[in-house]
């Protein structure tokens, strides 16, 4: 019986996307308010999405929408919602609004990333799968594991611009592609094959929808993924059925995604994806020799997560934070100061994705 060869981990923050033109921080409500004007008659709920999600942002001065989530789903905006006596439903479906506007306003950014050409994710792609073998060989032999916090679809996007895939046989997000977990019918459980390249959204993805039907999760996508001159406008009926009700766009906040771990009985449509891909994630995590951390801030609401599977890569020989200069040294001190349980040799790599 032979070793397992050693694999590496690439973990992708939101810095990787904000030079294609999404929003870091408090730059969230700017750009949310700035694509109401853009919206079309066919877009109305859409448009109440929003400016629900806007007033939330400013009446909470949360900076971003994971903090709004949390504080939504904590019951501290009850008193907006419903003069302090919100029902628990009240709250899911502002947060549900929330997902909808983020989901709308990442999607309406896809043309204008695509047309900046992608360039960072398409070295990343090339470091990942050298040679000239088939994309099926490649993914197969690859050393590499990448994970991202990010709903967005850039590296998906600059995926396909790349390789051939021929998504009509061989769905995007499926064990034989980028082994994300989503099923490519919507009545088939989460999936990940073991022992080859995955493509793990931690927090879920814009472009895929979750529902509790019977009981049961369902989730639904587009198996082609983004496919160039394929971009749909927006438009109520993405997220919004026939008979009204909103389909909730599988993002997973923080909140949420404890709640789910702590193993406590929940309703929450994605509850059957994340516990598959958390656990995965922790699993190549901890087989990793080196895990590369780009664009990624260790922002409170959530790193306590990352951390916790840092300090379990007992493996991992170098731990390399990719960043902008004085963020490579805030997160290098905090690690070594306040979390002394992650042993790997931490290396800076200041330079933007």
């Amino acid at each position: 019986m032979t070793d397992k060869p050693p694999i590496k981990v690439i973990i992708l923050g939101a810095g990787c996307s904000a030079d294609y033109g999404y929003p870091l921080g408090s730059e969230f409500f700017t750009q949310l308010q700035g694509l109401l004007p853009t919206l079309s008659d066919k877009a109305r709920r859409i448009r109440e999405c929003i400016e629900g999600t806007l007033h939330f942002l400013k009446h909470t001065r949360a900076e971003t929408i994971d903090e709004l989530a949390n504080l939504i789903l904590d019951g501290k905006c009850d008193e907006i919602l419903a003069n302090g006596h919100a029902p628990i439903a009240d709250r899911f479906s502002a947060v549900k609004s929330a997902k909808i506007a983020a989901s709308a306003l990442f999607l309406s950014k896809e043309a204008n990333a695509r047309e900046l050409g992608l360039r960072a994710y398409k070295v990343l792609i090339e470091k990942m799968f050298p040679g000239s073998d088939s994309w099926r060989t490649k993914l197969d032999r690859s050393e590499y594991r990448l994970l991202t916090f990010n709903y967005d679809r850039l590296f998906e996007m600059a995926f396909l611009d790349r390789f051939n895939v021929g998504i009509g046989q061989n769905p995007l997000y499926w064990t034989t592609v980028l082994n994300s977990g989503f099923p490519p019918l919507s009545d088939e459980p989460v999936e990940i094959s073991p022992d080859r390249f995955c493509f793990l959204k931690l927090h879920g993805s814009i472009g895929v929808m979750a529902s509790n039907w019977l009981g049961l999760q369902r989730v639904f996508h587009d198996s082609a993924g983004p496919i160039r001159g394929q971009e749909k406008g927006l438009v109520d009926e993405h997220f919004f059925s026939q008979a009204g009700d909103a389909r909730e766009p599988l993002i997973i906040f923080p909140w949420e995604k404890h709640f789910i771990q702590s193993q406590r009985k929940n309703s929450f449509p994605a509850r059957d994806y994340i516990i598959p891909v958390w656990k995965h994630a922790a699993k190549v995590i901890a087989e990793a020799s080196e895990i590369r951390v780009i664009g990624y801030s260790f922002h409170h609401i959530d790193a306590h997560s990352l951390i916790a599977m840092l300090a379990n890569a007992v493996n991992c020989k170098r731990l390399i934070i990719q960043n902008l200069e004085g963020e490579c040294a805030r997160i290098e001190t905090m690690l070594r100061v306040e979390y002394p349980e992650v042993r790997a040799e931490i290396d800076r790599y200041p330079l933007r994705f």
